[in-house]
């Protein structure tokens, strides 16, 4: 298998042949390797998550699409009125580095709804992004737009970057996962919102369909 498909199984990501060489070969530089086709001969399964790094695409922002959570919020908040003894299942994939779970665990904060109404699961392909979501660090780059003022109540300034409080960071549970291996059927009624933004655009047709 060429490099381009090894990823695009791995991924379903529509990579192309240059984005797949050029992830090629920053590996082997990474790793001091010269000869690619001895490098793809042993690829193990390690070796091609950490080349599976270097092709996905985390860019995101804290309240990306605000229009989004604001609608989002007013589902839950119908959805408990009506059914007050039944939490609320949410889920954000991918979640990248955790801006758009967060961004939702932010709003149920502001709008008043319980931590113990609402959970909130988070899924991305990248082992890196997820590391870096769970910390809840971020720098000035995930916080775009006039309206900041979210930044000042749930962050705090630690020299260039912002630390998200610990109350928030423990409304969402975080876990690496593949979207083409997660079991449909078990999970069948389980999210009553389903965040999958920005993703399809990365497939091609009959990959998009499958997701």
């Amino acid at each position: 298998m060429s490099a381009r498909q090894l990823l695009q199984h791995a991924t379903g990501l529509n990579i192309s042949e240059a984005d797949a060489e050029r992830a090629v070969r920053e590996r082997m530089a990474q790793l001091g390797v010269d000869d690619s086709r001895a490098y793809l001969r042993a690829l193990a399964a390690d070796e091609l998550t950490a080349l599976t790094e270097l092709v996905v695409v985390p860019e995101s922002w804290l309240f990306r699409d605000a229009d989004a959570f604001r609608a989002a919020t007013a589902f839950v908040q119908r959805r408990l009125a009506a059914q007050p003894g039944r939490p609320v299942r949410i889920l954000s994939l991918p979640c990248a580095g955790g801006e758009e779970p967060y961004s939702m665990a932010m709003a149920l904060d502001a709008a008043g709804v319980a931590p113990q109404s609402v959970r909130i699961d988070a899924i991305d392909l990248s082992h890196l992004s997820i590391r870096r979501a769970i910390a809840g660090r971020y720098t000035r780059n995930a916080f775009r737009g006039a309206d900041l003022a979210f930044r000042d109540g749930y962050f705090a300034a630690d020299a260039d970057q912002y630390q998200l409080c610990e109350a928030i960071r423990a409304r969402v549970g975080f876990r690496q996962g593949n979207l083409f291996e997660i079991d449909a059927t078990a999970d069948a009624g389980r999210y009553d919102v389903i965040f999958c933004r920005n993703l399809l655009i990365y497939f091609d047709d009959p990959t998009a369909h499958a997701a």
